[in-house]
């Protein structure tokens, strides 16, 4: 994989596209933490897709990192010229990356 933008978006051989997250990993079999993880599936309206297909790769940029208390949740903010999109760490989602309108 070849980094493409900014050490967060990358591209595989086939032309994908993945956002590069460092994420945390505990549980009783892997003690390790903030291990680097690549996401390429994105919801948007009600549907998903490949983040090749929706993403603009020189608009893309990071915002902030959000840490809620209550409830628990943590997110990053990524925006294009089209889009804000919202990596979701906690709670657990699938797929991680959520987009809307701007």
């Amino acid at each position: 994989m070849k980094n493409i933008k900014d050490n967060i978006l990358y591209e595989d051989q086939q032309g994908n596209i993945y956002l590069k997250r460092e994420i945390d990993i505990i549980n009783e079999k892997n003690s390790q933490n903030n291990q680097f993880r690549f996401f390429d599936l994105v919801f948007y309206k009600d549907s998903t897709y490949q983040l090749k297909n929706i993403v603009d790769i020189k608009t893309f940029h990071f915002v902030k990192s959000v840490t809620d208390t209550v409830p628990l949740s943590k997110f990053d903010v990524f925006e294009d010229k089209m889009h804000t999109y919202k990596f979701q760490h906690l709670p657990p989602t699938s797929p991680e990356i959520k987009a809307m309108d701007k």
